[in-house]
């Protein structure tokens, strides 16, 4: 369904069959068309992309060889975790980018080679980059950025150096930096805070937080931390 902001109405976009249950898992709008995941069940993700321009003649499918289970975009395309349908091809779930103008897809980086894939989660776009959390394998899971080429794509920071994962969570914009709570090299999880223009990761707070769930509003981050609900605006200070 679409809004129609002249009459204040609803109308149907699409209608894909006339019974069975559809889910989208995801939806980003890039390039002037709204993308999104089809599947007939809420725990598949082997259902087909669609992009649509609003209209049921402009809603078709772009790809059903794919496994999709998040998307955001990037500029005019798109940031995809996605994967083979089948175990024929070595690259299981991984980071991919998808030129909306060529409707072609091409693996960004394989983060992780092992079957177990990256585990990529919270695509986060901010500007020209997008923020996520994944496992490559060898530091657990930490915090990355892509821009979407290979070069541009590494773990911003080992926050629990090693193995062990930072267990990062949240992942929040308000205004230009990124929120996000985790564990530090002691395991004791704090709010971290990222600034965008130079990748640098700072620690918000010294004290350990209770919860792993932050509200956030437009200016600030709130989240509990030792009993107290606690704000912060993005500054050490603050």
């Amino acid at each position: 369904y679409r809004t129609d902001s002249d009459t204040n109405s609803i109308v149907k976009a699409m209608e894909f069959s006339a019974s069975g249950f559809e889910f989208s898992m995801e939806m980003a709008v890039a390039n002037g068309s709204l993308y999104f995941h089809r599947s007939a069940d809420i725990n598949q993700f082997d259902g087909s992309l669609f992009k649509s321009d609003g209209t049921q003649e402009g809603t078709v499918s772009v790809s059903s060889r794919y496994r999709f289970e998040e998307f955001v975009a990037l500029g005019d395309d798109l940031v995809l975790e996605m994967g083979p349908r089948d175990s024929s091809q070595s690259v299981d779930e991984e980071l991919y980018y998808f030129d909306t103008s060529t409707e072609t897809f091409s693996l960004i980086k394989n983060i992780n080679n092992t079957s177990q894939g990256s585990k990529i989660e919270s695509l986060t776009p901010v500007g020209n980059k997008v923020y996520f959390i994944a496992d490559d394998g060898v530091h657990g899971r930490e915090i990355w950025r892509t821009d979407g080429t290979t070069a541009g794509t590494f773990m911003v920071q080992d926050l629990r150096p090693g193995s062990a994962s930072s267990q990062p969570a949240d992942l929040t914009v308000i205004g230009d930096n990124v929120f996000f709570i985790a564990a530090d090299a002691s395991g004791v999880f704090n709010l971290w805070n990222i600034d965008p223009d130079t990748d640098a990761i700072t620690r918000m707070a010294t004290y350990s937080i209770q919860t792993l769930e932050m509200v956030a509003t437009s200016e600030f981050a709130f989240y509990q931390a030792g009993g107290s609900i606690v704000r912060s605006d993005g500054t050490t200070s603050g």
